[in-house]
């Protein structure tokens, strides 16, 4: 099994996480409490190196991290890879992605601030002095197209499609309405296995 978690309930259940969970999949977004807590609450950041040091020093859990590019952290990606590096040897990879930016959703626009391509490449080419540069990449919002089957709460499976500079919600169905084998047909046809990128994530989970 392969967890993805913010981390805020992992000293609760951690038992049975410990027991049941190979891989946990934490989010770091900065290497301070100021950068990080700033996109994932009052708090998180400290929940999060409290699951790390417990998993790293008692569990026998592998370890992927994800960090959402923004203006406010760029700066901060080789001061995340030193603190990630104390780990190394649990850590399956790091992936480094662009917030989704949606055409209808206030926030992820606000977030997002649109960082050059160039900045972004020198950025990624100082990484891996510290951490194995294989298991750091970069997915962009192209690469991040048609790659999450997302529930709402009300039911309705959703895959966020990229079209040019915004993105918006592609709808497969509902899942309390809808039979779950014919949303699954329904994505199956709305994407392209072949340029869905973000499978690598999940075949590295499972190794």
């Amino acid at each position: 099994i392969c967890l993805a978690t913010n981390a805020d309930l992992y000293s609760k259940y951690q038992r049975s996480i410990n027991n049941y969970v190979a891989t946990i999949g934490i989010p770091i977004e900065g290497s301070t409490r100021e950068i990080h807590d700033s996109l994932r609450g009052v708090g998180n950041f400290s929940n999060v190196i409290n699951a790390i040091d417990k998993i790293y020093k008692k569990g026998r859990l592998q370890i992927y991290f994800s960090t959402v590019l923004i203006k406010d952290n760029i700066e901060d990606l080789i001061n995340i890879e030193n603190l990630l590096a104390r780990y190394q040897d649990r850590i399956i990879y790091w992936k480094i992605y662009n917030i989704i930016n949606y055409s209808d959703r206030s926030f992820q626009s606000i977030k997002s601030n649109n960082i050059s391509r160039i900045k972004i490449k020198k950025v990624m080419d100082v990484l891996g002095r510290k951490l194995d540069k294989s298991k750091i990449f970069y997915l962009s919002p192209n690469d991040r197209s048609e790659a999450s089957l997302i529930i709402n709460s009300d039911g309705d499976a959703i895959v966020p499609i990229n079209k040019k500079t915004k993105t918006k919600d592609f709808t497969l169905g509902n899942f309390l309405k809808d039979r779950a084998n014919n949303i699954f047909d329904n994505w199956s046809k709305a994407i392209d296995y072949n340029k869905y990128i973000c499978h690598r994530c999940a075949l590295r989970c499972i190794k």
